[in-house]
């Protein structure tokens, strides 16, 4: 990657052949906190944590839908779709961590907890492609909405950053208060909501020129 930087009108191109790593590990672990952890469901003005996509995804493998064919109650029928992807996931991070005890849940959480160096962060965004693609794919399968994308600024509502909660380790985790998508944006820690119509008018409260694309 090269970068260029003007110093009193004098312009110098530093070469950054091993990328930046604080960006990489970031959306490493937003990827990751798509696919492996709870995520906020509003209903009717209220908050609570649904279940990871992932553990939704192997809840779906034999969950009957309405154009299968009745079978021997013993036996219920198997989504095929759902079961490629679950061995898709579940083989590629068994190599990516093949000594961490635990569920694929666990070993995405260790992936994401690795010590990386700055020349890692191709080998970062080929993890982070990867498991992009399974949460997107996950979530077509599933029938949901898109995915949020975290947005790292305060919530222009409630001035809060940051929401904080427990995993199922009982480990406090923190999470981005704002999450937006193609429904709108949220705050997970006040409550507050922009409609889509209302994206032009947040982004000037935020600061910013736009919202990221979702």
């Amino acid at each position: 990657m090269v970068q260029t930087v003007s110093l009193l009108g004098v312009t110098a191109i530093l070469d950054a052949p091993d990328g930046v790593l604080a960006p990489a590990r970031r959306r490493l672990d937003d990827v990751v906190h798509a696919l492996a952890d709870p995520v906020p469901i509003w209903d009717h003005g209220a908050a609570r944590w649904g279940d990871p996509i992932y553990v939704r995804l192997r809840g779906a493998l034999t969950a009957r839908s309405a154009g299968c064919r009745a079978v021997a109650s013993s036996r219920p029928p198997m989504r095929i779709d759902v079961l490629n992807l679950l061995v898709a996931i579940d083989t590629a991070v068994a190599e990516w961590e093949p000594g961490e005890k635990g569920s694929t849940v666990d070993r995405l959480h260790a992936l994401a907890g690795r010590k990386f160096r700055p020349q890692d962060c191709q080998l970062l965004d080929d993890y982070s492609d990867r498991i992009e693609g399974w949460a997107l794919s996950a979530a077509e399968l599933l029938g949901d909405r898109s995915i949020a994308v975290p947005l790292r600024m305060a919530c222009p509502s409630c001035g809060q950053r940051y929401t904080y909660r427990r995993n199922g380790a009982a480990e406090i985790v923190r999470t981005d208060a704002l999450r937006v998508d193609e429904a709108g944006c949220d705050c997970s820690a006040c409550g507050a909501v922009w409609e889509p119509a209302e994206f032009h008018w947040l982004a000037r409260l935020l600061g910013c020129e736009a919202l990221p694309a979702v």
